[in-house]
């Protein structure tokens, strides 16, 4: 297992976070924004959107991450090169969401997952 601290975009072996907005047609329930943690791979040093991941309240990643490599169409599923895949935790997970809440108050009344 690898545990990525929080950094900025290209900064290898870290993460950062994006906010979206979750789809209603999908019967999700509230809160309409989604968080998304992006990973820069600790082997390539590519980013990496783990939106098709789900982050425990704890940054614990389900399921392991592999790192792909962008591919036209995307359906074909190719792996990068650098053979990365690990369980990864991100470190300041919850931390994060607190900075948003606190930073925004739209957060609050959209709510945020």
């Amino acid at each position: 297992m690898i545990d990525l601290k929080r950094g900025t975009w290209g900064e290898r072996g870290c993460w950062h976070g994006a906010v979206g907005i979750v789809d209603p047609w999908k019967g999700e329930p509230e809160p309409l924004l989604k968080r998304i943690a992006i990973m820069c791979c600790p082997a390539c040093g590519k980013d990496c959107s783990l939106a098709d991941h789900t982050v425990g309240v704890d940054g614990m990643i389900t399921p392991s991450v592999v790192c792909p490599t962008k591919v036209d169409p995307p359906s074909i599923g190719v792996l990068c090169s650098c053979g990365f895949h690990d369980h990864v935790k991100l470190i300041g997970w919850a931390e994060w969401k607190e900075e948003l809440l606190a930073k925004d108050e739209s957060y609050w009344t959209l709510g945020v997952l």
